[in-house]
């Protein structure tokens, strides 16, 4: 359990973290940017318990969180598509 601190929760990932910037664009890069922190962290974590570094339960845990993660970025993707194409389908 030597690892666990490096992994952000995931109340970090909020739009409340957004605030420090100015505009969509870069709060929602600087959310990209904590899923690839996070999916990194999951590799790392899976590497070190294979090299017998680190525990199970941390691997597992770097793994869920970075999961949620991804779930989270991909179903904002959903959603930002699905508006783009309801935009596109408006008739001026």
């Amino acid at each position: 359990m030597n690892e666990i601190g490096e992994i952000s929760l995931l109340k970090n990932v909020s739009p409340h973290g957004a605030e420090k910037t100015s505009g969509a664009g870069n709060g929602f890069e600087a959310f990209l940017e904590r899923v690839n922190d996070d999916l990194q962290v999951a590799d790392r974590m899976a590497a070190e318990f294979a090299a017998g570094r680190a525990d199970l339960i941390d691997a597992v845990l770097a793994a869920n969180h970075a999961d949620v993660s991804f779930g989270m970025l991909t179903a904002l993707r959903s959603q930002a598509l699905a508006a783009y194409q309801q935009i596109m389908n408006m008739q001026i």
